[in-house]
């Protein structure tokens, strides 16, 4: 027995006759999407993915964030930044009556991300620079004012 007499497929034939089908013109492939707008969405996407981590962007420049305690200068960064953790020492100016006095900063206060610094006068200018082999390799300097003495 062969295949076609094992399989019987009876044949179907329809009863209409043919008649003439209009087809709607070809559309070209950008006829679907709105590209301007998948643009923009894409764009917006990828900003919030790179500002939340999510996608390698521009590395955090290192900074710094000051705030007073008690004529404590406190003084905080962020010691994930790739500038801070490739760090092989730092210093820290501080212009402080008039004078700049250069300190060591141990790479294990790096690490820390935060230091205090005891002001003897009301204002005082500090920069921290980082050193990488040896060389200086960035730099970040703030202002601390310090509060307003009282008249009494």
């Amino acid at each position: 027995m062969s295949v076609a007499e094992r399989l019987y497929l009876p044949e179907i034939r329809s009863a209409r006759t043919a008649t003439a089908v209009s087809l709607p013109p070809p559309r070209s492939k950008s006829d679907g999407i709105p590209w301007p707008g998948a643009l923009i969405l894409a764009i917006a996407t990828a900003w919030v993915l790179v500002g939340n981590g999510l996608l390698p962007g521009r590395p955090a420049a290192f900074s710094l964030h000051a705030s007073d305690n008690h004529g404590r200068v406190e003084m905080h960064w962020d010691p994930a930044t790739e500038s801070v953790r490739k760090a092989d020492s730092a210093t820290l100016d501080a212009l402080d009556e008039g004078t700049t006095t250069r300190y060591p900063v141990e790479p294990k206060i790096l690490q820390w991300g935060a230091l205090a610094y005891v002001r003897p006068e009301r204002d005082v200018a500090l920069t921290m620079t980082l050193y990488k082999n040896g060389q200086p390799s960035e730099r970040a300097s703030i202002l601390s004012i310090g509060p307003v003495a009282s008249g009494k």
